[in-house]
């Protein structure tokens, strides 16, 4: 039985460890806001299975967050009582939503869709776009603005289809377009 709760605290503990580069910010600013942005699309996707579409929250970037631990992410699922099953259906979806680059999000089932567009927008959220500044301190500013205007563009052409999402952070897409210095045509309309 999916316990997501037990997930949720174990990705927490393993977010803390100092080997996880973003071990300082990751789980407050980006995955629960995750959970939050997915939480609130349950009104509008009642038949989507949000029990595993939150699994997926802790679990979509624990390869990245276990990266220098020696831990295999399949193993902290059986480890907090996944069965086979569920292993797989979360396998299943992950491999979905990490191929936003290759394929079409928007053909993709309703549980990939809701939890990759809440990870796109989670990144206009919070401190989240500015944490890359911090840590990347020695590359030329033309460098990073650079690097965050191809992930922004990419995040909003290819990981964010829900329409709710869409309309709901378009302003805040722009903002973040000016940051890295696509300006509007005018400032004053």
């Amino acid at each position: 039985m999916i316990d997501n709760l037990k997930l949720k605290k174990r990705v927490e503990k393993l977010c803390t460890n100092e080997n996880f580069v973003h071990h300082e910010w990751y789980f407050k600013y980006h995955l629960e806001l995750v959970e939050r942005i997915v939480n609130e699309l349950k009104e509008y996707y009642p038949e989507a299975d949000f029990e595993l579409i939150n699994s997926m929250v802790w679990f979509h970037d624990l390869d990245k967050i276990v990266k220098n631990q020696n831990i295999v992410p399949n193993d902290i699922l059986v480890e907090v009582g996944f069965d086979d099953n569920e292993i797989q259906r979360i396998n299943d979806l992950l491999k979905i939503t990490e191929g936003h680059r290759e394929i079409d999000i928007n053909e993709a089932v309703i549980e990939a869709k809701i939890l990759t567009s809440a990870d796109g927008v989670a990144h206009f959220t919070g401190p989240f776009p500015l944490i890359y500044w911090r840590d990347n301190p020695n590359k030329p500013i033309e460098e990073m603005m650079a690097d965050n205007l191809e992930k922004l563009k990419r995040d909003w052409e290819r990981k964010i289809v829900i329409p709710e999402l869409k309309k709901s952070f378009e302003g805040r897409y722009n903002y973040l377009l000016e940051l890295r210095g696509i300006y509007p045509d005018k400032f004053i309309k």
